[in-house]
C-alpha cells in the first residue's frame, strides 16, 4: 500500500471524522468551519486562550472563527451519536480544551465493562483513539489523521460507578506525523488507570 492510500483506507475515529463531518450540516456555525478545517483549512478558534506555546504545536496568532468549547462539545456529541462503534462513548463528556489538549470524563457503566465488572480494555483503547484525535482536531492545523500505531499500558481497574478522566495531549505535530499521549485516571483518587500513546499520519 502506498502512503497516499492510507488516508482513504484507514480505520478509526479520525478516518470517520474526515469522511463524515464535511458531509453534514448543523445549526452551529462552528460545525461548517470544523468540517472544512478537517480537510483543507486550519481549525477555527475564538475562545482559545493564547497561553504559553507548547512544544511541537503552532499557536494561533489571532482568532480564526467561531469554534468555542461549547460548540466543540456539540460537534463531539454529534460525532459520537453515529450508528457506528463509537456510540459506546455516548456518555463521555468534554470538560475542557486548549490547543492540543483535551480533557473528557466518563462514568463507568455496565455496558463499558468486561466479565470482571471493570472497564474493558477495548473500550480504553477506543477512549485513547477518540480523545487523542479530538486533541489533534483542536489545534491550528485541525487534521484528524489516520492511526499508524497505538499502544496502551494498563495499570489499575476502574469499576462500575467510578468516574474516569481522560486527558489527551498532542506531544508533537510534524509535517506528516503527529504524536499524542492519553492518561486515564480515577477522578476521585487521581490513580492512573491506563496510559496510551497514539501516532497518526496527517498527510502531506
Amino acid at each position: 500500500m502506498r502512503r497516499g492510500e492510507s488516508s482513504a483506507r484507514g480505520t478509526g475515529f479520525g478516518t470517520w471524522v474526515a469522511g463524515a463531518v464535511t458531509s453534514q450540516t448543523s445549526p452551529l456555525g462552528a460545525w461548517d468551519c470544523f468540517g472544512v478545517a478537517v480537510v483543507a483549512a486550519p481549525l477555527c478558534f475564538s475562545s482559545v486562550p493564547a497561553g504559553p506555546r507548547q512544544p511541537g504545536l503552532s499557536r494561533p496568532a489571532s482568532p480564526m472563527g467561531s469554534l468555542t468549547l461549547q460548540s466543540l462539545r456539540e460537534v463531539m456529541k454529534s460525532l459520537l451519536d453515529s450508528p457506528g462503534f463509537d456510540r459506546v462513548l455516548d456518555k463521555m463528556k468534554l470538560l475542557s480544551a486548549t490547543p492540543g489538549k483535551v480533557v473528557c470524563e466518563m462514568k463507568v457503566e455496565e455496558q463499558h465493562t468486561n466479565r470482571a465488572g471493570t472497564l474493558h480494555g477495548g473500550l480504553t483503547a477506543t477512549l485513547v483513539d477518540v480523545v487523542s484525535t479530538t486533541a489533534l482536531l483542536y489545534t491550528e492545523r485541525g487534521a484528524p489523521g489516520v492511526s499508524v500505531d497505538m499502544n496502551i499500558t494498563y495499570m489499575s481497574a476502574a469499576k462500575i460507578g467510578e468516574e474516569v478522566l481522560i486527558t489527551a495531549q498532542v506531544l508533537k505535530q510534524g509535517r506528516s506525523i503527529a504524536f499524542a499521549s492519553v492518561d486515564l485516571t480515577n477522578k476521585a483518587t487521581g490513580k492512573l488507570i491506563a496510559q496510551g500513546r497514539h501516532t497518526k499520519y496527517l498527510g502531506t
